[in-house]
């Protein structure tokens, strides 16, 4: 095979490794190792190994070796070794003065990692501190990078570092954005790159299951689940509050809700407020075996995703919402440019007509009166994901465009490790 043909084996840099709430990457790289078994996850923070038990593609992710920064370390030069001795240059393009000291640091000790292993280029899941750092190893190693811009860092970056990530744009390969939305705002953002900034949506592995086609019987409760992050652009506020007004109008609802987050306490007070203490429950982030199986023994999954956080934060396609159509679950949403990216035009949801609480009751009300719907609904929604969703195709997909953008990037003489 010639040098050009060769694959291209990569780094993955990751802010902690593995949270519950990343399945979507999870995913990603459980199929990337399958086509790259030299991939190495390079994570500031490990959390407990025994987490990958708990999340999506958990066989694969123990074959991938993982690096472990441990930035609580990072401001000690101590922990940088022989680096400044051994490449002075390397140590010295490390710092910018328009960079916080800690991301330097953080920086150095990445830098210092990817000189041990043998990797072609580097990729940095969030367009934020994690893509900072590896901007400035990347930039010190004179080897590409490549990001992955996902959500709060594409609509809620904090004004300090626009120029900064302007800097990692300038110097990626490839950006890649999970939602058209967000490619098109960071388009605007960047004009410039705007052709290095790509769409390539996220995938999911459809359980080996038939669409349910029960649930809905006389006298029994409407079975609702919903799970996500528990933050402000996530909506579950106002999901509460359409659960106690659908209760009013007659529709007897049973919510499951499983997440962390900031916001839980008050979601705990408000549940209590509205009444809702038989009709809601909270659980923690399940493992994701059983989150599916929460998702597709509901009659129908929520997601009240707002339009916009007071933050200005939004959400791209909430990764729940593709989980619970592979299960071949019911689906209520709100209008969420994410949602309707998947759904709009299609019969698989039933979509709210604004992001109020009562319109979201309405939407709950409408699918629990429309039961006859359902089977055709889950049907539909299984097919869409099949079709334009699957996470083999959608990484492999990934993986390629990475590739190709790198290739073209690298010189003759670094093909080869």
């Amino acid at each position: 095979m010639s040098p050009e043909l060769e694959p291209l084996t990569p780094a993955v840099y990751l802010d902690a490794f593995p949270k519950p709430s990343e399945n979507f990457i999870h995913r990603e790289l459980a199929c990337w190792h399958r086509q790259r078994p030299g991939l190495r996850i390079v994570c500031g923070r490990n959390l407990r190994r025994d987490r990958v038990d708990r999340v999506d593609g958990s066989d694969a992710l123990r074959a991938i070796p993982v690096d472990a920064l441990n930035p609580r370390a990072a401001a000690s030069l101590l922990r940088h070794g022989s680096l400044p001795l051994r490449h002075p240059r390397i140590w010295r393009d490390l710092w910018r003065s328009d960079f916080p000291p800690r991301r330097c640091h953080q920086a150095a000790l990445l830098a210092r990692c990817l000189l041990a292993r043998r990797v072609h280029w580097l990729h940095a899941h969030f367009l934020s501190e994690p893509a900072e750092a590896a901007f400035l190893a990347t930039r010190a190693l004179a080897i590409p990078l490549t990001v992955s811009a996902h959500g709060s860092d594409v609509w809620a970056p904090p004004p300090a570092s626009r120029d900064r990530l302007r800097a990692v744009v300038e110097y990626a390969s490839l950006v890649l954005c999970c939602s058209r939305r967000g490619q098109e705002d960071l388009q605007e953002r960047y004009p410039d790159y705007a052709e290095r900034i790509v769409l390539n949506h996220h995938g999911v592995m459809p359980p080996p299951m038939a669409p349910g086609s029960g649930g809905g019987e006389t006298g029994a409760p409407f079975r609702l689940a919903a799970a996500g992050r528990l933050v402000e652009k996530k909506g579950f506020a106002t999901l509460l509050h359409a659960v106690a007004m659908a209760k009013q109008r007659g529709v007897a609802v049973r919510l499951t809700l499983c997440g962390e987050g900031p916001e839980r306490p008050a979601l705990d007070v408000l549940r209590r407020e509205l009444g809702l203490e038989r009709e809601v429950e909270l659980r923690p982030f399940l493992p994701y075996a059983d989150w599916i199986a929460v998702a597709a023994g509901a009659d129908a999954v929520v997601i009240p995703s707002l339009d916009q956080a007071s933050d200005g934060d939004r959400d791209g396609i909430p990764n729940v919402l593709l989980e619970a159509m592979a299960t071949g679950a019911l689906v209520i949403s709100t209008p969420h440019h994410g949602a309707l990216e998947v759904l709009q035009g299609t019969g698989a949801a039933f979509l709210a007509e604004d992001f109020s609480a009562k319109s979201l009751a309405w939407a709950i009300a409408q699918a629990w009166a429309a039961r006859g719907r359902w089977p055709a609904a889950r049907q539909e929604a299984r097919r869409i994901v099949l079709l334009h969703f699957d996470a083999g195709r959608q990484a492999q997909r990934a993986l390629r465009l990475l590739e190709d953008s790198v290739r073209l990037s690298l010189k003759p003489d670094r093909l080869r490790l």
